[in-house]
């Protein structure tokens, strides 16, 4: 059965109709460049980061100033829950 590969676009015979690659080579390059997109897909999906290090570090700052505790603070107003 003459088959197409389906990285290199090379024509060869195969006995199995369900061979799709060629050679070794051609499906190792095939399912390198598939990890690679899942890898990158991957990152594409994080969430972005958020800056709750800075305003933590805004509230701690608020709290130090007053001389109260977070509960407090929240309670009276000064900071957003």
């Amino acid at each position: 059965m003459l088959t197409k590969c389906r990285w290199c676009g090379k024509e060869f015979e195969t006995a199995n109709s369900k061979t799709k690659y060629c050679s070794e080579a051609c499906r190792r390059k095939r399912k390198s460049m598939a990890v690679s997109e899942y890898i990158r897909h991957k990152r594409n999906m994080r969430k972005p980061k958020t800056d709750n290090n800075l305003r933590l570090a805004q509230i701690s700052r608020i709290c130090r100033e007053n001389g109260i505790s977070y509960g407090q603070a929240v309670a009276t107003g000064l900071v957003e829950d």
